[in-house]
């Protein structure tokens, strides 16, 4: 790399921008199910060397201590799981405050929206994120964490299922047992009712349009479930357009009058398609400069894209 940087064949890439995360405006929470807090305690080593994540929510108010989830890492399905049957049990909360961190916030998403973050969102669950570096914006939640640790990571279990009937017995303590000042010396089980808002899933999306068309199959290839897709509408016309298989369109907007290749040919003038191939135009570019054999040849290969 040094002899090639040295006679100028080493291409400096340009820094790519990071969006910062930034807090938002965060709620008081008086009531039960108006925000919950959740947050990953820091992990520690089990005695079988694996690290254990528990994942922890907190009714902010009664600061009831909805559950906590010895998890072998951060990923977002796992979470997934646990908030889902969360949900299941106890409700739909209005806000939903965490810290900036994976799995609930992304650092290279549009407004560091994550897969979880969008699902609550479409639940109808606020979204509040502390500022980063500012974990007393979160302060109760925190203070729980530091009682859990001493009382249920120290000394830590052998296995994860030793943990966790650890950290089921901490709750049982700490919900139904333990007294809180703040609470007028109630524990959080007095204070805590379940939401009145119920998990039913994601609703179906209704267009306010007169009819709808389901896709049937996909006539063009690009994946296994993503495409040119075909669909046939009420009175039996056939539209194309790119959807999923499964997915419920509106004919009037989103879908190109036609058949075959002339309907793709059409596609190919969408402002999206257009994007994609001024994008695959300067990979090539990007490309036929980095390796010197193509850069006779780049001005054909950029003439053979529509």
């Amino acid at each position: 790399m040094p002899l090639l940087d040295r006679h100028g064949l080493v291409e400096r890439r340009s820094s790519r921008s990071r969006r910062r995360a930034q807090g938002t405006a965060l709620s008081f929470g008086q009531r039960p199910n108006e925000l919950w807090c959740t947050d990953y305690k820091g992990e520690f080593l089990l005695g079988n060397r694996q690290y254990c994540y528990p994942l922890t929510v907190t009714d902010h108010a009664s600061r009831f201590l909805l559950t906590c989830e010895a998890l072998s890492s951060t990923r977002e399905d796992y979470a997934f799981t646990v908030f889902e049957r969360l949900f299941q049990e106890r409700g739909l909360p209005a806000n939903i405050r965490s810290d900036n961190g994976v799995p609930f916030a992304s650092p290279h998403a549009l407004f560091n929206l994550s897969k979880l973050a969008v699902w609550w969102l479409h639940l109808g669950i606020a979204i509040e994120r502390i500022q980063p570096g500012h974990p007393q914006h979160n302060g109760r939640h925190e203070r729980m964490h530091l009682t859990l640790k001493k009382e249920a990571t120290k000394p830590a279990a052998a296995k994860f299922l030793q943990q966790q009937a650890r950290f089921d017995k901490f709750m049982e303590v700490f919900n139904r047992q333990r007294p809180h000042e703040a609470l007028d010396m109630k524990c959080p089980a007095e204070i805590y009712q379940p939401s009145p808002r119920p998990y039913t899933g994601l609703p179906d999306i209704d267009y306010p349009h007169d009819k709808t068309i389901v896709v049937t199959e996909n006539v063009l290839e690009r994946s296994d479930s993503f495409g040119w897709a075909k669909a046939r509408d009420e009175e039996e016309q056939t539209h194309y357009r790119v959807a999923l298989v499964g997915e419920k369109v509106t004919p009037i907007t989103q879908l190109l009058p036609g058949k075959g290749q002339e309907s793709a040919r059409q596609a190919l003038q969408q402002p999206v398609i257009q994007r994609l191939l001024k994008w695959f135009r300067k990979l090539i570019v990007r490309l036929a400069s980095h390796l010197r054999p193509l850069v006779r040849s780049r001005l054909s290969l950029i003439d053979l894209l529509p």
